[in-house]
C-alpha cells in the first residue's frame, strides 16, 4: 500500500467516526470530547462549556469538520480530535483517530 492508498484508508476510517459526531447535538459533543480527552484539554470548563460555540462544516454534501471555541478551538476532523490554544499557544494532537477508536 503507498502513502496515497494509506491516507485515504485513515481518512474514510475516520470519516465514519466524524459522521457520528456529525448526528450529535452541540452538547452530546462536548461531553463526548470531555470524556474522551477533558483533562488532556486545558481550561476544558470554558470551551466546552455554555461560551464555547460548536460548528459543523459540510463540503459538497461530505462532512469535513467540526470546530468547538471559545478562544481555543478543538476541531474534530476525519483524521482525529486536534488542540490549537489561542494564538496557537499549547496546540497538540488529543486523539488520532483509527480502525479501533470507537465513540
Amino acid at each position: 500500500m503507498n502513502a496515497v492508498e494509506k491516507l485515504q484508508k485513515k481518512y474514510e476510517e475516520g470519516l465514519v467516526i466524524l459522521e457520528e459526531f456529525m448526528k450529535m447535538t452541540d452538547q452530546e459533543i462536548k461531553d463526548k470530547l470531555r470524556s474522551i480527552a477533558g483533562n488532556k484539554i486545558p481550561d476544558s470548563d470554558y470551551i466546552l462549556g455554555k461560551q464555547g460555540g460548536v460548528r459543523r462544516v459540510i463540503d459538497n454534501e461530505s462532512p469535513s469538520e467540526i470546530t468547538v471555541s471559545f478562544y481555543d478551538t478543538i476541531t474534530i476532523s476525519p483524521f482525529g480530535i486536534k488542540f490549537e490554544g489561542e494564538h496557537g499557544y499549547g496546540s497538540k494532537d488529543l486523539v488520532d483517530f483509527n480502525e479501533h477508536f470507537k465513540l
